[in-house]
């Protein structure tokens, strides 16, 4: 019986060690085989069963051990999630890349000047004096070569490499052009001196040379105290002065323009291009303040000055026309952008825009006629004059279709017995006076128009001739009608003369004339 019950108690003893090694071994859970024996032990189960519970703790290592195991792997991938933050360091350092790049631009910037005027002109030399090579637009870029000795013109390059000069008043340049060396100016042109040494001279004024198919003009007349443009009583201290034409501006920008309302004769005609028309007034029997804008003369001037014995005003021409009326005309003939240059002394600037800055009066462009020699009364053969109206069609309204922005209409105002003048739909004012002009006549003088060959501007805008001599179809509206008949201009020194169909001449009303010269083709509106 000892036997048996030490054999009994071995054996559990026995089996408790086998399972404490097998709890403290890692890889002995591969032999939990070993247990098997337990059948042999079925005996002893009921005694032993209590003593086994324990080992239930069995399970906890295999849910230990993957606390153990995933810690270190889930928690190593943090650390990498907080270093992306330094990934804004790149954007400090872009910040300075910029900033770098302006540096070498402006270092290599070319002198360079920019057009600050519409359109101004080229020249071969610095000085108005030079001929005009080309032109160029508001905003254009040009490169900077050179300076005259004064700085007040740049020579640039334009158009192939070809270089010019432009002015300094009408260009903003970069820092870069403070680097320019100055250059030497051309030769002036033998012409040009010729005709600059016009206007301090008499002699040199008596030496351009004329056309010899020309008659020259007569010799002064007596005008006494009647006008011969107006046939109004005048002061015969102004009567006995020249009358003066002066070119003036039409350009929708210029309006309203300065003076035309206390002009005698106004001339309205096509220009270059047939996309506007310009005026000539003729002062004579009044002092005026302001006349202007002025602008550039044309082919129609060489006709229509000396039928008026006047003097011609203009702000230059293209070097053709410029040529035929500083060369082959016997009257005299201001061209202020070669004669006053400074725009200070036989006229006046009001701004840099080219279309509008020049303005002139008549004190200043006697005293220019005073100075050269050239003041004298005209010997013209009036136009006849009356205060009836004669026989007629009526007519209180004139529609002329000039271009677009220059459609002119006359319409017949009975209380004051004149043609008021509106353009584009609205009244036409006089800036001077702020009325609206008024005619006490309207010539529609239909004449031929021919294009030219000599390019007006640097689109290559070819000129027109409009023929002032000769003879032509006329409609004259005076007193609310029209009489139709034939304007003739035989003698190049008098002005045209109105006929109707049976020949006698048409007189005028007393007072102003406006001439509307037109293409033959022209439809006119009358009503």
């Amino acid at each position: 019986m000892s036997r048996v019950f030490s054999a009994g108690i071995l054996f559990p003893l026995v089996l408790m060690v086998s399972l404490c090694l097998a709890a403290c071994a890692p890889a002995v859970p591969l032999a939990t085989p070993p247990p098997s024996p337990m059948p042999t032990a079925t005996s002893i189960a009921p005694t032993v069963t209590p003593t086994l519970q324990p080992p239930t703790p069995t399970p906890r290592p295999p849910t230990a051990t993957p606390t153990i195991v995933p810690p270190s792997p889930t928690l190593t991938p943090l650390p990498p999630s907080s270093t992306p933050r330094p990934t804004a360091t790149p954007h400090p350092t872009a910040t300075p890349y910029p900033t770098a790049t302006p540096q070498p631009t402006a270092t290599s910037q070319p002198p360079e000047a920019r057009v600050t005027g519409e359109v101004v002109n080229l020249r071969e030399g610095p000085g108005t004096e030079y001929h005009i090579v080309g032109k160029v637009k508001l905003g254009d870029l040009l490169l900077i070569v050179g300076r005259n000795e004064e700085g007040d013109w740049w020579q640039v390059k334009w158009e192939e490499g070809k270089t010019a000069w432009i002015i300094g008043r009408y260009v903003e340049v970069n820092e870069a052009a403070a680097e320019v060396k100055t250059v030497q100016a051309p030769p002036t042109p033998q012409p040009v001196v010729a005709i600059a040494a016009q206007k301090s001279s008499v002699s040199a004024q008596a030496a351009a040379p004329a056309n010899p198919s020309l008659p020259p003009p007569p010799p002064p007349g007596n005008p006494g105290s009647t006008n011969p443009l107006t046939g109004l009583s005048g002061d015969p201290a102004r009567l006995a002065r020249r009358p003066i034409a002066v070119v003036v501006n039409n350009s929708p920008v210029a309006r309203p323009q300065y003076g035309l309302s206390a002009a005698d004769v106004v001339y309205e005609y096509l220009m270059d291009g047939w996309y506007v028309t310009r005026f000539t007034a003729i002062f004579y029997g009044n002092e005026v303040e302001q006349i202007g804008p002025v602008r550039s003369a044309r082919l129609i001037n060489e006709q229509m000055t000396p039928q008026y014995q006047a003097a011609l005003v203009a702000s230059g021409a293209s070097d053709k026309v410029r040529y035929i009326l500083k060369h082959t005309v016997h009257f005299p003939y201001l061209d202020i952008d070669l004669d006053d240059p400074c725009n200070c002394t036989y006229c006046f600037s009001v701004g840099t825009y080219w279309e509008t800055r020049l303005r002139t009066n008549t004190a200043l462009l006697h005293k220019w006629l005073s100075g050269i020699g050239q003041e004298r009364a005209p010997n013209l053969n009036a136009w006849p004059r009356s205060e009836n109206p004669p026989g007629g069609t009526p007519a209180s309204q004139i529609h002329i279709p000039y271009p677009s922005n220059s459609v002119v209409d006359w319409r017949y105002d009975s209380a004051s017995g004149r043609y008021l003048r509106s353009v584009c739909g609205a009244a036409y004012v006089d800036a001077n006076t702020g009325q609206q002009i008024s005619a006490a006549n309207v010539i529609l003088l239909y004449a031929h128009h021919e294009l030219t060959d000599m390019v007006e501007d640097a689109l290559g805008t070819k000129g027109i001739r409009i023929e002032l001599r000769g003879s032509g179809p006329v409609k004259v509206l005076r007193d609310g009608v029209v009489i139709e008949g034939t304007w003739r201009a035989e003698d190049p020194n008098q002005p045209p003369h109105f006929f109707d169909a049976s020949g006698r001449e048409i007189p005028l009303k007393p007072g102003n004339t406006w001439v509307q010269v037109v293409p033959t083709n022209y439809n006119v509106t009358l009503r």
